[in-house]
């Protein structure tokens, strides 16, 4: 569920760093989300091994 709001050049500059923010927290989120899976993903697998 992403919120992408295209405007056209943004004359607001707080509008604009909550913007670039709002992406930057998405782009984080998703990192953590992949780690997550990975980490979960490899603690089996080393389970399965052990």
């Amino acid at each position: 569920m992403e919120n992408k709001i295209n405007l056209a050049p943004v004359r607001n500059s707080y509008l604009q760093h909550f913007l670039v923010a709002q992406d930057n927290l998405a782009k984080l989120t998703q990192e953590e989300r992949t780690q997550k899976r990975h980490f979960k993903r490899k603690r089996h697998a080393d389970s399965r091994y052990a």
